[in-house]
């Protein structure tokens, strides 16, 4: 099938944007990939200067590798111009360290997060190991062991909820677990983290956990990253995916943020199964909505991939195929994004026309 790239470039930088969240660049099981050893472990005082950090390292158990002593001496160095002039800080922290050996038989540390401080080398974690839902067998894949940790870790208070976003990852055998924890959660900051990590790794029942929980959180800070995962990462493509968001969409008791971002997940699927709500809200009388209708519509019209985050580093959501709806014309007026003002209405009546002299479609 001939395909073909529509570029209607003066809209493409107000596209639905990808992931804000974590999956983050800094992801965790990523950085543990370049250690010899994955440990948790345990220090009570630390020697850091300017230009170097060391402690001596407890080892509670080790994840991954071979060869690690019961106390492992750590130096590393950095450029940290906030640690001051050399000092020796008595300070217990327990925490998911990547263990880099030498030959000199001390070891040094591969940072979890950005910037040269203390906290950017690990992870914080439990010393006893997790239980209940998120306990974990010998022999549980690295990634896996990892999620469980942080958010055991997490759960008992040790760290900020939304480092569980560093290790959950799509599809993975931990994820429904770890985040099913959090939004089990009485604490409304874990229920958002929860809810916003099942919605960016599709993780099934998202949807119906959402709208349990969405009421609880209108006093919730994080509210903000569910909203921005429901749009930018949410995918369904089935008819029963559509009837839950169109259920969104419709229900009273949602709020405007919730609602939008619903509709931007309808119209990012490019599917004939978002056409009864994308169809409805094009003619409700609401220029966003009618806009929104009509960039989903106009995508499955024109034989247009579907937008997730990987696809908007290349636009391979605006590659567009030749199908039995599509035509240089609803090619011409294709909505690929938010246009200009003074382009949005006219787009929209467009849509509308097409939508009304083409039933076959409906």
């Amino acid at each position: 099938m001939k395909r073909k790239r529509c570029l209607l470039l003066a809209r493409i930088p107000i596209l639905l944007a990808g992931s804000a969240l974590g999956l983050q660049a800094s992801n965790l099981g990523d950085a543990a990939a370049k250690a010899d050893a994955v440990v948790i472990g345990t220090l009570t005082s630390l020697l850091q200067s300017q230009s170097n950090v060391t402690f001596d390292l407890t080892v509670e158990r080790v994840l991954s590798g071979a060869g690690v002593p019961a106390t492992a001496h750590i130096s590393h160095n950095w450029n940290s111009p906030s640690a001051g002039a050399a000092q020796t800080t008595s300070v217990t922290v327990t925490g998911i360290w990547l263990l880099i050996g030498s030959s000199s038989g001390s070891w040094d540390v591969v940072p979890v997060k950005p910037f040269n401080y203390f906290g950017s080398l690990f992870f914080p974690a439990s010393a006893p190991p997790p239980a209940g839902v998120l306990g974990y067998p010998v022999g549980t894949p690295l990634q896996d062991s990892l999620a469980f940790e942080t958010a055991w870790g997490l759960l008992q208070g040790r760290g900020d909820p939304q480092d569980l976003l560093s290790v959950v990852s799509p599809g993975a055998p931990s994820t429904a677990a770890v985040l099913g924890a959090f939004t089990a959660s009485p604490l409304t900051s874990f229920q958002a983290i929860g809810l916003a990590g099942m919605l960016e790794t599709n993780t099934t029942g998202a949807i119906s956990k959402l709208a349990s929980l969405w009421p609880q959180l209108a006093g919730e800070p994080r509210r903000g990253l569910v909203v921005w995962a429901l749009g930018g990462d949410w995918r369904d493509t089935t008819p029963a995916g559509a009837s839950q968001l169109a259920a969104l969409v419709n229900s009273p008791a949602v709020t405007g943020d919730l609602r939008a971002a619903a509709i931007k997940s309808l119209a990012a699927t490019h599917t004939a199964a978002s056409l009864p709500v994308l169809s409805t809200l094009l003619f409700d009388g609401n220029l966003s909505d009618e806009i929104w209708a009509a960039i989903g519509i106009s995508a499955f019209v024109n034989g247009c991939n579907m937008q997730t985050p990987a696809t908007v580093p290349g636009l391979d959501h605006l590659k567009c195929s030749s199908n039995q709806y599509g035509s240089s014309d609803t090619l011409a007026h294709g909505v690929f994004g938010i246009g200009p003002p003074e382009r949005q209405a006219s787009d929209v009546a467009y849509w509308q026309s097409w939508w009304n002299s083409h039933p076959g479609v409906h």
